[in-house]
């Protein structure tokens, strides 16, 4: 895959969560706890971790993650 920012080729692999759940979850939740959890998107099985394959471009230091291979 080729990087969107800088266009070199990206290696692809994995973020691993060992022994708890991988999720993404909004700016605002983080700001105000207050907020349902309704911004979240599970990335890895709450069964004790998992891994979320990605894309990483090492010369902008980015990931990237499709939510189709979650």
């Amino acid at each position: 895959m080729k990087c969107p920012y800088c266009g070199e080729e990206m290696e692809k692999g994995a973020i691993e969560g060992y022994r708890i759940p991988v999720t993404w979850v909004s700016d605002k939740r983080i700001e105000n706890k207050l907020l349902p959890l309704h911004k979240t998107i599970k990335l890895s099985s709450f069964s004790g971790g998992g891994e979320v394959k990605t894309w990483h471009c090492e010369k902008c230091r980015k990931f990237i993650i499709d939510e189709d291979d979650l």
